[in-house]
């Protein structure tokens, strides 16, 4: 009901029924779900035993065999195609519920009740990248036993930012320490905040730090530990 615009999957009423078909999906043909559709709505007006896949029968106790394997495969099938059908239109919902969102804060300096800014736009996108960034850093330590500055612009280029919703150039910039054993990572949001991340090598392992703050961190966490946080503490921003 979510994604069809409150209409239902079971419902013999026309005005009412979810409209499954979609000819650019293999689920959405006419004989797909648009068929099982009408299977799975029809009425048992008495008990009985058929192994019915009713909704209704089941529902309200008039179909006593549905409790089958073969039953519970059908109706996994038809849950793993509806999820495909829904998807698209999901993702779609989501996105216009996240841009009123967005929309009705942008500019606000207010957070909620877990400290997280109002204002979080690009906020999503920006800490999926720095994340693939500082595991990409240690993909290239773990196997060439240095860090490597040029992974913005050279190993990740414009197709992979415009890919994960950033901007062709995303103003994505990368420091290293003076001895070459931490890297991070920072970004200017669309709102005006600023979200970072770090790695260094610590021992035979890694330490990670994430940053979020009004200003960029002109340093690293070891020469401003009081900007960057511990390691493995998680700011509020970088917590959904």
């Amino acid at each position: 009901m979510d994604v069809a615009g409150g209409r239902k999957f079971f419902t013999q009423d026309p005005k009412y029924k979810a409209d499954l078909l979609d000819p650019l999906q293999l689920v959405g043909i006419e004989a797909c779900l648009a068929t099982l559709q009408k299977i799975l709505g029809e009425g048992v007006s008495q008990t009985q035993a058929a192994g019915s896949l009713s909704r209704h029968g089941v529902a309200h106790g008039r179909e006593l065999a549905y409790d089958t394997r073969v039953n519970s495969a059908k109706y996994w099938s038809v849950l793993d195609a509806l999820v495909q059908w829904a998807r698209p239109m999901a993702q779609q919902e989501a996105q216009r519920l996240r841009r009123e969102r967005e929309s009705a804060s942008a500019g606000s300096q207010d957070v909620d009740a877990n400290g997280r800014r109002l204002d979080n736009r690009e906020f999503r996108e920006t800490k999926d990248f720095l994340r693939k960034l500082l595991t990409s850093a240690m993909g290239w330590l773990a196997s060439t036993g240095e860090l490597r500055r040029d992974l913005v612009g050279n190993v990740y280029t414009v197709k992979d930012f415009v890919k994960a919703g950033l901007p062709a150039d995303p103003g994505i910039h990368t420091s290293l320490s003076p001895d070459g054993k931490i890297i991070w990572f920072w970004r200017t949001t669309m709102s005006g905040w600023v979200l970072g991340a770090a790695v260094g090598i610590h021992g035979d392992g890694f330490d990670e730090w994430l940053y979020s703050g009004s200003t960029p961190p002109l340093d690293g966490p070891h020469e401003t530990p009081t900007v960057w946080g511990r390691p493995y503490d998680t700011p509020p921003d970088w917590t959904s």
